[in-house]
Formats: C-alpha cells, structure tokens, sequence
C-alpha cells in the first residue's frame, strides 16, 4: 500500500528458542495480554494459528486512540509461517515467518495494512508522525514482553 493511511510494517527479530517452540507459545492466546500490555479484549474464534481462525482484539497505544482489529488465518504451515487477512480498524495482510537458526529462531513479522477508521484518517494528515512512533513502540514492547516470557516460561 502506498498511501498516506499505510502503517505498514516489516522486520526481522531474533528470539531465543527453536521455531517450534515459538509457535507453541504464540498458539497461547489466553497469554497475549500478559506479554503485549497494549493488546486488550483478545478473541479467539477457531483453533489458534489455524487457517480459518479468527483472532479479534483491541490496540490499547499510548496516543488518544485505539483500534480494534481482527485477523482472519488464511494460511499457516506450522511451525514454518502464518500469515492473515487484518480487519476492523486497519485492513490488509500480515504474515510471520519463523526460520530456524541453530537453537534460536529468526522471525520475519510483516503487515501491509492501512487505516480504516474515519476518525483517525482525519487525524493522519497532522499526527501521522505520532503514529508511527506509537507502532515503533507497540513493536518494542512486544518484543520485550515476549522475550520475557520465553526467559522465564
């Protein structure tokens, strides 16, 4: 997507843990919101990871909003790659890819998504800087929480 409403997204990170054992983890739904403090109202409809399955939450940044989204699996190949169709507030594709490294794992997270909301695409066109560094954040937090969690699990 290439318009001002695009917050999309890739990056690769290293995790300490075989990619089998991430996917268990991330087939943990009930735990999102322990590790990602900004994910809130976590749904699971389906069989985790599964094609098919719908996983619907609320995006709780640090700015004067938040977004309800939903990702709808159409295609995983455990413990390989996932990837989905997002809805709700921000619409477009995401996918994660974990590719083995030794004992660690290399995962390449992507979302080509763009706004959806009304309210906020108003708001793009003066905060779109501000958006940005609250994904950045959401990121990094992520992260952190989810490296936590496979240090002490």
């Amino acid at each position: 997507m290439d318009s001002p409403f695009d917050v999309s997204y890739t990056g690769t990170h290293f995790f300490e843990a075989v990619p089998g054992e991430l996917w268990s983890e991330l087939s943990r739904v009930d735990r999102f919101e322990s590790w990602w403090p900004w994910m809130r109202d976590v749904r699971l409809e389906g069989t985790a990871l599964s094609p098919g399955s719908v996983i619907c939450f609320r995006i709780d940044p640090p700015i004067p909003f938040d977004l309800r989204i939903s990702v709808s699996v159409t295609g995983s190949r455990a413990p390989e790659w996932i990837q989905g169709d997002v809805d709700g507030d921000l619409v477009g594709r995401a996918r994660l890819e974990l590719v083995p490294d030794g004992d660690a794992t290399s995962a390449t997270v992507s979302w080509d998504v763009e706004i959806a909301d009304r309210k906020i695409r108003r708001m793009i066109h003066v905060a779109r800087p501000l958006l940005l560094w609250a994904q950045r954040w959401a990121v990094e937090i992520a992260l952190q929480g989810f490296r936590k969690h496979l240090r002490h699990r």
